[in-house]
C-alpha cells in the first residue's frame, strides 16, 4: 500500500467564477514539460517543489507562493 498517494482534486470558487483551486497531494512526482493558459498560483503547504521555470531551476519550500504566467 502506498502511504503517499498522488492525489489532485479541482475545486470551482463560489465567488469568482472564473477562479478553479487545484489541491493536488503528491510524493516523488513528475510533470512533462508543459505550459499554462492562464495565469497559476501556487503555495506549497508541506514538504517542497522542486521545478524548471524560465530557464532555471527553483525550489519551494512551505509556505513559499508561486506565480506562473500564461505560457
Amino acid at each position: 500500500m502506498d502511504n503517499n498517494p498522488t492525489r489532485f482534486r479541482f475545486h470551482k470558487s463560489r465567488h469568482v467564477p472564473e477562479l478553479t483551486v487545484l489541491q493536488a497531494s503528491m510524493s516523488d512526482f513528475t510533470y512533462d514539460r508543459h505550459a499554462h493558459e492562464e495565469y497559476a498560483f501556487g503555495v506549497t503547504l508541506a514538504g517542497r517543489q522542486d521545478f524548471f521555470s524560465g530557464g532555471q531551476y527553483h525550489r519551494s519550500p512551505p509556505g513559499n507562493v508561486i506565480l506562473l504566467n500564461p505560457e
